[in-house]
């Protein structure tokens, strides 16, 4: 299951903003794959984005299963913003994101109400 690329906060606002997209497929053991572009131009940066919006996905994960379940999870995008990205507005974006990928394979019935608010992002017309 893919989710779609989901943005947590905005970015006008003080709490800052995160992007994220990622794939949940099923695994014989918990595994998170960063298959995240390098960023030649801040990739101190985009390593802060991807541990937080990690954590995010992992608090989630935990959160809805008790435990880490078996799936790999592959982040594909982030958003590493020189002002607005911190710690938690990137592990927002993780949970949104995990919360829309079960939304999205038709899971969300199970799931209780966000506890975080996103906006997903469809993609671009080529």
């Amino acid at each position: 299951m893919s989710s779609a690329r989901v943005r947590a906060g905005h970015q006008t606002g003080c709490g800052g903003i995160a992007d994220a997209r990622i794939d949940i497929e099923a695994a014989l053991a918990y595994e998170f794959v960063d298959a995240t572009p390098a960023d030649p131009r801040d990739q101190e940066l985009a390593d802060f984005c991807v541990t937080y919006v990690r954590a995010g996905i992992e608090l989630e994960l935990t959160a809805l299963f008790g435990a880490l379940p078996p799936v790999r999870v592959t982040l594909h995008q982030i958003l590493a913003h020189q002002v607005d990205s911190n710690e938690s507005i990137n592990r927002n974006a993780g949970r949104a994101a995990v919360q829309q990928a079960l939304r999205a394979s038709g899971l969300g019935h199970t799931l209780p109400s966000p506890g975080v608010s996103y906006k997903v992002i469809p993609p671009r017309p080529s």
